[in-house]
């Protein structure tokens, strides 16, 4: 456990981190002669455990999009969540690597869409999406503090992800089912915050990925389909909310 003995305001504050008063700046390499003076505090100490838990949820319909003039008919409705517990081990200040699941549920229904000009119309009625996935992470992060009181700090996260989903896809009494086996490598930056003592709160998103996906349909529709691809987009359904609880 760590604990602040010094005012946040002293030029080399100090901590005790079990039984030892150490220095809560962390020395880091410098590549070449830039030195940019900005300090690495220590927020997480070597030793320590975290459990935690990350969770996001969406939900909108068509009252949340704003109407074209071509779309006649619209009625949907999407709700997105997904649970991420978590476990991790500093063998290093402010470095980690852990292991985490991951659970995410998908389910879109649209009572009708109709749109269209005086060439081409679309008329549907009645779909329903639904969507399960799973996947396990082993992953490394790593904290930078901003206070000496390890209060706030900023991190990076790279994640080796692999797992699966099946969803079901039913339009006019008809149904697909689709399985996908993907793996990934993410990156994932947040913002951690000690609201008390050894509990911390903290905002995820993903930024990059690096994706393989092997997918399988069955029922009305069957066929096969293997992609690769990079995503390097802010996904706002990835940004998710979480608690850890240092050890």
């Amino acid at each position: 456990m760590l604990s602040v003995t010094m005012s946040a305001f002293a030029s080399d504050p100090k901590v005790i981190v079990g039984d030892e008063v150490v220095s809560s700046v962390i020395p880091d390499k410098k590549y070449g002669r830039f030195d940019r003076g900005m300090k690495n505090y220590l927020f997480m100490p070597k030793g320590d455990w975290q459990v935690g838990l990350n969770a996001s949820f969406a939900e909108f319909d068509a009252s949340d999009i704003q109407m074209l003039s071509l779309i006649n008919d619209l009625d949907f409705n999407v709700r997105v969540y997904s649970i991420k517990p978590s476990a991790s081990y500093f063998f290093a200040n402010n470095q980690s690597i852990g292991v985490r699941l991951n659970y995410t549920q998908a389910d879109l229904n649209m009572g009708s869409l109709s749109a269209g000009t005086d060439d081409m119309s679309i008329n549907l009625k009645d779909l329903g999406y639904g969507s399960k996935s799973y996947s396990g992470s082993v992953f490394y992060r790593k904290y930078i503090g901003l206070d000496a009181a390890k209060r706030f700090a900023v991190f990076g996260e790279a994640a080796l992800n692999v797992g699966g989903s099946e969803s079901l896809y039913e339009n006019d009494g008809q149904a697909t089912t689709t399985n996908v086996f993907e793996s990934s490598i993410s990156l994932t930056p947040g913002v951690c915050v000690f609201i008390i003592d050894n509990v911390n709160f903290n905002v995820a998103f993903d930024i990059f990925k690096l994706y393989m996906k092997d997918a399988k349909q069955t029922g009305a529709n069957q066929g096969s389909r293997f992609s690769a691809g990079v995503d390097y987009r802010l996904n706002l359904m990835s940004i998710s909310l979480g608690i850890g609880v240092t050890i």
